[in-house]
């Protein structure tokens, strides 16, 4: 498998055995599964737990059209890291998420649930939403970095937060990261139980999770005047509007072809300024901070001065 500084050195270690209560997170305790057959045996481990905890990584804040880079799986013993860009094929993790009989535990699961759906066709059953628990349970911080530091006192980086999940090959510590998404999440899920039980609100949380598994893909849609809600918009002179709406339509068809964010193609706030200033040169706008390297030179440049020139008025 890929990431051998991740993988068990012991060979007398299993990973798959049973596991007793709270441990710190161990990078041998870490599995990269990047093969299909590596997944299947997982898959025939997995499939005699009671419980595993689920999350996923995704590349949004990267790619116009988004996508589940890692899945991460802990069975209360061992983090397994799924990557799908390799495996490609994950099927064979429907047995595990849809049998009635293996709760899931998840925390705040509506992303990862519809991404799993949209992007391999996996659905989910029985499943358990701590944030869902935290919110009956009135706390006000429900996110899974406050949780951790609240109940187990452990602090967890922000730097995976805008990570790329998407590139290849993974940096050991970001893996590393992930599995912290779930490493936790089974004894945290057992004390929230235990606090829901003594409310009388455990099986409402159990029904509210179980709705969002209902939850169906809904595919990306471009918001044709989605430009109407840029900062500063409504503050532009007739001609002004016209090229921010000329440039938020284009910059959409970029972001498409080299499936990239919008927002890092070209950002909001650099559309809004070239609609206040209309540079009508090569070097009014190279002198223009904010606005991409790559579209102060060459055909790119050419476009954007082609659309603020022209007033806004390109025909499609």
């Amino acid at each position: 498998m890929e990431y051998k500084s991740y993988q068990m050195m012991n060979k007398n270690f299993s990973p798959f055995s049973s596991s007793p209560s709270i441990i710190p997170l161990d990078k041998n305790h870490i599995i990269t599964i990047t093969s299909r057959e590596d997944l299947e045996k997982l898959v025939n481990e997995l499939s005699s737990k009671r419980q595993i905890a689920i999350d996923t990584e995704s590349n949004g804040f990267y790619a116009y059209f988004e996508k589940i880079c890692l899945i991460q799986i802990n069975d209360n013993r061992t983090n397994y890291i799924i990557d799908p860009l390799t495996v490609k094929d994950c099927s064979p993790l429907l047995s595990i998420f849809e049998n009635p009989q293996i709760e899931k535990i998840m925390h705040d699961a509506r992303n990862d649930i519809i991404g799993l759906k949209r992007d391999f066709g996996l659905s989910m059953a029985n499943l358990f939403d701590t944030s869902i628990a935290c919110r009956l349970l009135g706390k006000k911080k429900r996110g899974l970095r406050s949780l951790l530091q609240e109940y187990f006192q452990i602090s967890i980086s922000k730097k995976g937060q805008h990570y790329n999940w998407g590139k290849r090959p993974l940096e050991d510590s970001y893996l590393y990261y992930a599995a912290l998404d779930v490493h936790y999440l089974i004894p945290l899920a057992s004390i929230l139980k235990n606090e829901l039980s003594h409310r009388g609100l455990l099986q409402k949380a159990k029904s509210l999770s179980e709705s969002i598994t209902k939850l169906e893909a809904q595919h990306r849609t471009f918001p044709l005047d989605g430009y109407v809600k840029l900062k500063g918009f409504l503050s532009l002179d007739e001609r002004g509007k016209k090229i921010a709406k000329e440039l938020y339509m284009w910059r959409d068809v970029i972001a498409r072809q080299w499936d990239s964010a919008p927002f890092r193609v070209l950002p909001n706030e650099t559309i809004i300024k070239l609609a206040k200033i209309k540079p009508s040169s090569c070097a009014d706008l190279k002198s223009i901070k904010g606005v991409p390297k790559r579209f102060k030179k060459g055909s790119l440049m050419q476009s954007l001065l082609e659309i603020i020139n022209n007033g806004g008025g390109m025909e499609h």
